[in-house]
């Protein structure tokens, strides 16, 4: 009974109930990522840790009892008793709790907001990952149709019984440009299956990722017209640099509270008693540290000069966050309007395509051939090196205003 209430429980279990598609959604990937991501796992525990600590921050110190006993015989011989007790509460004076409260909410605060950096970091490298996965689907393609073309052409020189000298040239050099489009295509397909074995990582394993879809989609460029109103939203590294300024300040007063000592306050009950005499005493007793040597003067100075060092690092933070969204708004423009002019990569396939047997009837030259696929190849390169620099640029954008989110990314499709 026990085994079979076992089975039933695993097949139930989350792990083994899960469904995963031949063609894993773009969707799933994002909305997975954000929930099982490693780094965004490890990061939301440190958090959960540090509010834990709100405990500690706001602790009250407890009360401490103090009694004495002593007995033995007075004058005469008469036995006597003697007891002393005493409840000690400690006062933290200068509202070093309320203080302490303070910084650890800041703390928080800025923990809180280096998640969220965390998370637009995660999601520039999970789309910058997918947009590769685009290119190889691309480049694939363009290396399968030079592929086709030229096995057909070298499928004529194969069906002839006899070849020229220039001829059994003429097939080897086919030969050579269709052995290298095989051996990068085979480092393309060794990228993508890496590329994929990425996004099998960041959704927790969850799934076997074979193919995403979407790869074979147009991106949409923004407008430089939308990124530059981005500049309305804060830079994530500014609103960083401002919780750590504002916790510096914090543990500042906080250090400063603790120059006054606590306050220890106790009532005292003393009961004396011997063969004739019984007497109870009631008073209270203080005890506060004098602070002549100690003032907390190392923290003190430590503190302050840490919340010196965050403000000019706040106004560092400021200008270079500013100067860095300016250029990237530039470099962006620069790049987006060169490669929109760069519309040879299509046309070129449909031109080759369309040649038909051009070649065999004579139309057409082998080096122009050769040159040709050596040009296309060429020419996908470095446009796609192109695209990923714009695309890099695009995500720093929206990572440094943080305006990278699941809406954000399938808006580019």
């Amino acid at each position: 009974m026990k085994n079979l209430l076992f089975i039933f429980l695993f097949i139930l279990s989350p792990s083994y109930a899960q469904e995963c598609s031949l063609e894993t959604t773009l969707s799933w990937i994002l909305e997975e990522a954000e929930v099982s991501h490693p780094r965004l796992l490890l990061q939301r525990l440190s958090l959960e840790k540090l509010k834990a600590s709100k405990i500690e921050a706001g602790k009250r110190i407890n009360p401490e009892l103090e009694h004495f006993s002593v007995w033995g015989k007075e004058f005469a011989g008469v036995q006597s008793y003697q007891n002393e007790s005493r409840l000690w509460f400690t006062f933290q004076l200068a509202s070093k709790r309320k203080k302490s409260l303070e910084a650890w909410s800041k703390e928080t605060d800025m923990a809180q907001q280096e998640e969220l950096m965390i998370k637009q970091a995660l999601l520039k490298d999970l789309w910058l990952n997918f947009f590769r996965m685009h290119q190889i689907y691309g480049e694939l393609k363009v290396k399968k149709v030079l592929m086709d073309r030229l096995e057909k052409i070298l499928a004529k020189y194969k069906q002839r019984k006899f070849l020229t000298p220039d001829q059994t040239l003429e097939e080897r050099i086919f030969t050579m440009v269709v052995d290298n489009f095989s051996l990068s295509k085979a480092q393309l397909e060794r990228e993508r299956i890496e590329t994929l074995e990425f996004f099998r990582e960041i959704t927790g394993f969850k799934c076997p990722i074979t193919k995403i879809d979407l790869e074979q989609k147009k991106m949409k460029w923004p407008k430089a017209e939308q990124l530059k109103k981005l500049n309305s939203y804060e830079s994530l590294n500014v609103i960083l640099a401002e919780y750590e300024l504002e916790f510096s300040k914090a543990k500042f007063n906080l250090a400063e509270a603790k120059r006054v000592p606590n306050l220890r306050l106790s009532p005292v009950v003393q009961n004396y008693m011997n063969d004739e005499v019984s007497n109870t005493m009631a008073g209270i007793s203080f005890v506060m540290p004098l602070p002549f040597f100690d003032t907390n003067q190392t923290e003190r100075t430590q503190n302050l000069l840490q919340s010196n060092y965050a403000q000019k690092r706040l106004e560092i933070t400021k200008t270079r966050d500013e100067l860095f969204f300016e250029s990237k708004i530039q470099k962006y423009i620069l790049a987006s309007s060169v490669l929109q002019e760069v519309d040879v990569i299509d046309e070129s396939v449909k031109k080759f395509t369309s040649l038909g047997d051009a070649f065999q009837e004579g139309k057409l030259s082998i080096s122009n051939i050769v040159e040709f696929c050596r040009q296309l190849d060429e020419i996908v390169h470095r446009y796609h090196s192109g695209e990923s620099v714009l695309m890099t640029d695009l995500m720093d954008i929206l990572e440094q205003r943080g305006r990278l989110d699941r809406k954000t990314l399938e808006d580019l499709i």
